[in-house]
């Protein structure tokens, strides 16, 4: 959509001036200057002099301070964009936004979707760049998906890296921005944690706010570097400031222009801000508590090797009930003696035992754990190929398979390619709650032969899956465990055979 160069500057500059104390300030005081100056020697009858403007006086600041006004432009469809065009996402039409009180949640909800946008980004632009790449099936309902979470916050949210005149600065760049806005997520959420537990106060007040100024300090060097704007970013820079001021507390570092953090670090800083999460998050916990919890979850851990199926069940459901406790008192998920408890038997669970959303928390912990660790084990001697392994690879010999659920593990992958002589192993990140748009455009490619859902690190509801496999004529089978090629071949022969024309089915 055209867009008139005028009322984009326009647009601009209001912007700039609603979100940028320091120009607002600079501008009134010329004209107060103008005003006050001597008028022009004429014989003309002069006006009275002017009195001059005087400053606006700073209201006070609270926990919920009421910010600025911030120009946010209504969220519309993109439309398809031409293949010699610049790879942009989403046009918006002119900014017109209620104002409304500062809120933190909101404000790191707002980090969060622009995390997600800046990574959309760099994949957005990898697939316009290859030709067979079907825009309407594999580009377009990821960039309705985007627009329409940062449609659903109150508000809106500036995505300023889906504009249609959005820069496009090398990947690398916009790699580094979307982990500096993680981390400002993540700080900004901290600090309104903290805020609302008077016990967290305290302890934790000023390591908050210091990890936040190095936050929005980082992410305001990498968005100069990108020439982009960010009214958010501004509107918390202010509030922390008078926050400070409000709570008597001095931050040292990263609070001035001068005084920059270095974006490259982010890695550093998010580590910094998770030892500050894991501090807060056990001060909410009471240790006594934790510990009977811990002890209950070994005792139950401890017997499953040993147990039958009916006692399986009873121990895991002992197992998950303690471990919802846990999460549900402020435990974090990752908890590092909860999950070294629980990895040796995570494989002993069933694929059909019920489990809370606190414990499903826990195995997306212990997914993410076991695939960052994958590199560094050392790979076990292979098994010889099972009988199911080699009729399976007669069937998919050429093929591809789509693995739904968890993280993406390398070294999983390739042992599934190479025990089954696939074509391919797509296996796309999952988040929770993510809309299943860009699984439904893989399993309808002409290659793919198959779709595995591994049950345990699936968030997704099974019949949702299961119906656009169905639609797409792709036969879909569980894992309720592993990625062994032998077990998975097994599921497959079960489950698909008659399907995959396996013989003896």
């Amino acid at each position: 959509m055209a867009t008139d160069p005028l009322e984009t500057l326009l647009h601009l500059v209001v912007d700039r001036l609603r979100n940028d104390e320091a120009l607002r300030d600079a501008l009134r005081s010329a004209l107060v200057r103008l005003l006050e100056s001597p008028a022009p020697t004429s014989t003309e009858p002069q006006p009275a002099p002017q009195t001059p403007i005087a400053a606006e006086p700073r209201p006070a600041v609270a926990a919920t301070l009421a910010g600025p006004t911030e120009i946010l432009p209504p969220l519309t469809f993109h439309q398809k964009p031409d293949r010699g065009a610049a790879t942009s996402i989403a046009a918006g039409e002119a900014p017109s936004v209620a104002p409304s009180a500062f809120d933190l949640k909101l404000m790191a909800d707002r980090f969060a979707i622009k995390r997600d946008g800046c990574e959309w980004h760099i994949e957005r632009r990898r697939l316009m760049q290859r030709p067979e790449i079907d825009f309407d099936s594999e580009v377009g309902p990821r960039d309705r998906a985007v627009m329409d979470r940062a449609r659903a916050l109150p508000g809106g949210c500036w995505m300023w890296m889906c504009r249609p005149e959005s820069p496009t600065p090398e990947p690398q760049l916009m790699e580094t921005a979307a982990r500096t806005y993680d981390n400002l997520a993540r700080a900004t959420l901290l600090v309104r944690n903290i805020f609302e537990d008077e016990k967290l106060s305290g302890r934790h007040e000023e390591s908050a706010l210091g990890l936040l100024a190095e936050s929005l300090s980082a992410t305001r060097v990498v968005l100069e570097r990108i020439d982009a704007v960010d009214g958010d970013h501004k509107q918390t820079f202010r509030w922390l400031k008078e926050q400070t001021q409000v709570r008597g507390v001095f931050i040292e570092r990263h609070m001035k222009l001068d005084d920059p953090a270095d974006p490259d670090d982010w890695n550093d800083l998010s580590d910094r801000i998770g030892a500050i999460q894991q501090r807060v998050q056990t001060t909410q916990t009471s240790a006594q508590q934790q510990k009977q919890l811990l002890n209950a979850i070994r005792f139950h851990c401890q017997k499953l090797p040993a147990a039958q199926r009916d006692e399986s069940g009873v121990h895991w459901a002992k197992i998950i009930a303690a471990c919802s406790q846990l999460v549900g008192a402020k435990t974090p998920a990752s908890n590092t003696q909860l999950r070294d408890l629980l990895v040796p038997v995570i494989d002993l669970l069933p694929g059909d035992q019920p489990v809370t959303p606190e414990f499903e928390q826990v195995l997306r912990s212990i997914d993410a754990y076991v695939a960052s660790r994958e590199a560094e084990t050392p790979e076990p001697a292979a098994p010889a190929a099972s009988a199911d392994v080699l009729a399976v690879r007669g069937a998919l010999s050429g093929k591809s398979v789509v693995v739904i659920g968890g993280v993406a593990r390398p070294a999983a992958r390739e042992k599934l390619r190479v025990a089954f002589d696939l074509a391919d192993v797509y296996w796309p990140e999952t988040r929770e709650h993510e809309s299943h748009y860009h699984f439904e455009s893989l399993v309808r490619k002409k290659d793919v032969a198959l779709v595995l859902l591994a049950i345990r690190w699936s968030g997704h509801a099974f019949g949702e899956i299961r119906a656009f496999c169905e639609s797409a004529g792709k036969p879909l089978v569980y894992l309720p465990a592993g990625y062994n090629p032998n077990s998975v071949a097994h599921e497959i022969v079960t489950q698909a055979g008659k399907r995959l024309g396996l013989a003896d089915q």
